[in-house]
């Protein structure tokens, strides 16, 4: 998995692991649409923070970092991750990606290829598994 590739990283760089999630849900809105009950949002984000927590059992002890859960949506993710690389003094950032092309990466965009363009941190890329 991603995670245990970016641990290798950390431990042959003799470093931590910090692993993000971006939530995208917390600011999810269709138009004219409700907003999402709050108590539907507070209960994404326990059980994706219990994921998180989760993934972060599964590295060595020895490059154990800390696990930070950020609500938001894809055009807004690069800054709050770009943000807390430049706030913990990151080494490298890891991050996966679909590697989607044409028209739906156009439709999508592609909140990887904003990572590496916006971050002042050396960005690993690893193309995420269909």
């Amino acid at each position: 998995t991603a995670v245990a590739q970016a641990a290798a990283w950390a431990e042959n760089l003799g470093t931590t692991l910090d692993l993000a999630y971006v939530d995208p849900y917390q600011h999810a809105r269709v138009i004219e649409s409700p907003p999402l009950p709050d108590s539907w949002l507070q209960g994404l984000e326990t059980r994706r923070s219990s994921q998180l927590e989760a993934l972060l059992s599964e590295v060595p002890a020895s490059v154990r970092g800390r696990a930070h859960y950020i609500a938001g949506n894809a055009a807004s993710t690069v800054s709050p991750l770009v943000q807390l690389a430049e706030t913990h003094d990151a080494s490298l950032l890891a991050t996966s990606t679909h590697g989607r092309t044409g028209v739906a990466r156009l439709v999508l965009g592609s909140v990887t290829e904003r990572l590496v363009r916006h971050s002042r941190t050396p960005v690993l890329v690893l193309r995420r598994d269909p």
